[in-house]
């Protein structure tokens, strides 16, 4: 076997939507992590002096990608708890380990819609063993999980849309936009939020 090129997943979804599509000029992966690719000439393409950035730098990813969404909303749901009776119990042990909270696990506290939120209620239970929630304390959460989800959707739109004008492609021609990962398949209301903002 001959090896020619290696491509991340990205780079890959691109070059198989340019086979099928010439108007698909980016592919954005928005994941438990987040990466885009698009096609540009050579002598547009920024230069990089310096060593590559460390994972901490990397911001806007930490404001989009499904591993750090999931962290933001228990980060401010732990504020919530410190500086409130959100529980009723002061802040609850397993809510401040870190990265508990995974996404499909906030996804279906987002998109519960019963009218008690019983979903939120098994999954504080289930996750931070809270066993005495209150409605409006899992009304909280609900909004919490809204509003994280909708700020990153948002800033992933901004990242899709900048990518666009910086092609010149605004008003000009069709542009077709691969996207794909996790957090963009499964969680419907990010899909939502994300297709408002672009």
């Amino acid at each position: 076997m001959r090896v020619y090129a290696l491509v991340d997943d990205t780079v890959g979804k691109l070059a198989g939507g340019r086979y099928y599509n010439k108007d698909s000029v980016a592919a954005v992966t928005l994941g438990m992590g987040t990466n885009a690719a698009y096609v540009d000439t050579a002598q547009s393409a920024p230069r990089w002096y310096g060593s590559l950035p460390k994972k901490g730098e990397i911001i806007f990813e930490k404001l989009i990608s499904g591993m750090y969404l999931r962290e933001i909303a228990r980060r401010v749901l732990v504020k919530m708890a410190q500086e409130t009776a959100l529980f009723c119990q002061g802040v609850p042990p397993k809510l401040l380990i870190p990265y508990l909270l995974r996404s499909p696990d906030m996804a279906a506290m987002h998109q519960d819609t019963s009218e008690e939120r019983e979903v939120v209620n098994e999954k504080l239970k289930e996750i931070f063993e809270i066993t005495n929630s209150t409605p409006m304390a899992r009304e909280i959460v609900a909004e919490v999980c809204n509003i994280v989800t909708g700020r990153g959707a948002c800033l992933a739109g901004a990242g899709i849309v900048a990518i666009i004008k910086k092609l010149g492609r605004i008003s000009s021609r069709r542009s077709v936009i691969i996207i794909e990962g996790g957090i963009f398949e499964h969680y419907r209301i990010f899909r939502n939020y994300l297709h408002s903002s672009v």
